[in-house]
């Protein structure tokens, strides 16, 4: 029987996991708000002209769906994200990881706030800007958090937790636009300006919920102390390999085009003469929660992390091809519904959960890992600009939709290859020593036996793939 003591601690480690896993749902929330909002914000909601359409103090993009403005206020959360993840490694080798998760709930929190008020474009893109800022914060600090809290024999699953946030946070995000938040004599406009309210509580929430979070107490080995005399790129090219291996599911999470599709998937279905294409959005997310939940969880820890990166990339490709050919030759067919589900739903089963997993998993010192975690987020905002931002308007009107999707397919199926070659599987290693492990290890000196036979385990495999 577990003492009083104990029980707390256990119960502190489950509100710490709660207060970690509501940092994706609401950084998730803040991505997703353009979906419901964009519409009203510039004027396209109801078909009439803007002016005498959206009710006042909504419409502030006045170039309607061709609006530069709203083009960048929907990219430059990904620039914003790229800075902050950038930052973020800075701020958790100086302060711990508690503190970015504070950090980025505080601009998150702020930067829609400043939405809820903004009345110009510069100042509505200005606060796209900070709440990036919070979100980069946020992927450097949720995945590595989790990976912490977790047991090593449950850390796969755990990890996806990570995923189901996100996504459940876009889905919230479009139902209370959706749905909840209304404006208009017929309900027919998002009111935003509440939803961005709705959002910035929920970030309090998750500043108040991260001081469960115990504060970053590590005694570093000599062997780390010693590595911080080796400059950093020095120890990023001694693991080169092993930060390629971590790199490339990062980009290639979001180069697959992911994003693309659970933000304007509403778009492609309209273009694609579907009907009720506002319901089946909102069912694309559900697909890729229920292949989460259902699907990746149960296997990642039996299949392992590199064979669900694989097959989920070529999953992809084939729902990509699929959707390409239905949106040019299949004009109005469900058929480009079914390649949609088949799309996210091989999304979800590997890209969409497992890159999360592994960096915490290769082996790296703690000084690189942070670095190598910091970098490979960057690029996981800076593809997600790409596929999303300015650029992937240029693609559309170069190849048309049909045209980019097909590139999105093939972008995919070199993934899969990249992938294979590079990714070692790490379901059988253990990550550094967690820190309830490190707790366990003061009252059981033979578990620090154990711990260290393991971390010889991940030295042998960085010796071999480098």
């Amino acid at each position: 029987m577990e003492s009083p003591s104990a029980q707390r601690i256990a119960a502190r480690d489950v509100l710490a996991f709660a207060a970690v896993c509501l940092a994706p749902l609401t950084a998730a929330m803040s991505l997703g708000f353009t979906s419901p909002a964009l519409t009203t914000m510039t004027g396209e909601a109801a078909g009439l002209p803007p002016a005498e359409a959206v009710p006042p103090g909504l419409l502030v993009f006045h170039g309607g769906g061709d609006s530069e403005a709203a083009s960048w206020f929907s990219a430059l959360v990904n620039l914003g994200a790229l800075l902050g993840a950038l930052g973020g490694g800075y701020l958790r080798q100086e302060a711990g990881l508690p503190a970015v998760l504070r950090a980025a709930a505080v601009f998150v929190g702020g930067g829609m706030a400043l939405v809820a008020i903004g009345n110009s474009e510069a100042e509505l893109c200005l606060a796209r800007v900070v709440v990036g800022l919070g979100v980069g914060l946020q992927s450097i600090s949720a995945p590595a958090l989790i990976a912490e809290l977790a047991p090593p024999r449950l850390r796969g699953v755990l990890g996806t937790f990570n995923s189901m946030a996100i996504l459940l946070g876009v889905l919230i995000a479009f139902l209370f636009g959706g749905l909840v938040f209304r404006a208009g004599s017929e309900g027919q406009f998002c009111n935003w300006r509440r939803l961005a309210y709705f959002i910035s509580l929920m970030s309090a929430a998750l500043l108040v919920g991260s001081f469960a979070l115990r504060p970053a107490q590590r005694d570093r080995s000599p062997t780390e102390v010693a590595s911080t005399q080796v400059p950093l790129l020095q120890q990023l090219k001694t693991h080169r390999k092993l930060f390629l291996a971590g790199l490339v599911p990062m980009v290639w999470q979001q180069l697959s085009g992911i994003n693309s599709v659970v933000f304007f998937g509403q778009t492609l279905l309209a273009d694609a003469g579907i009907q009720n294409h506002n319901a089946i959005g909102a069912s694309v997310l559900l697909v890729q929660l229920l292949g989460v939940t259902c699907i990746a969880a149960p296997l990642v820890e039996h299949v392992g992390r590199r064979p669900l990166l694989v097959v989920s990339a070529l999953g992809m490709s084939l729902g990509g091809a699929a959707l390409a050919f239905c949106l040019q030759y299949l004009h109005g067919s469900w058929l480009a519904v079914i390649a949609l589900y088949a799309y996210v739903l091989a999304f979800a089963v590997g890209l969409g959960p497992v890159p999360w997993l592994l960096l915490p998993e290769l082996g790296l010192p703690l000084r690189v890992r942070i670095a190598a975690a910091s970098l490979a987020t960057a690029a996981n905002w800076g593809c997600s600009f790409l596929v999303t931002g300015p650029p992937n308007l240029a693609l559309e009107r170069a190849c048309g939709t049909a045209g980019s999707y097909l590139v999105l397919s093939l972008s995919c199926l070199l993934g899969a290859v990249l992938m294979w070659l590079v990714v070692p599987e790490t379901r059988f290693l253990q990550s550094e020593v967690t820190g309830r492990f490190r707790l366990e290890c003061q009252d059981q000196p033979d578990l620090a036996e154990r711990s260290s036979v393991s971390n010889g385990q991940t030295a042998s495999f960085s010796v071999s793939r480098s």
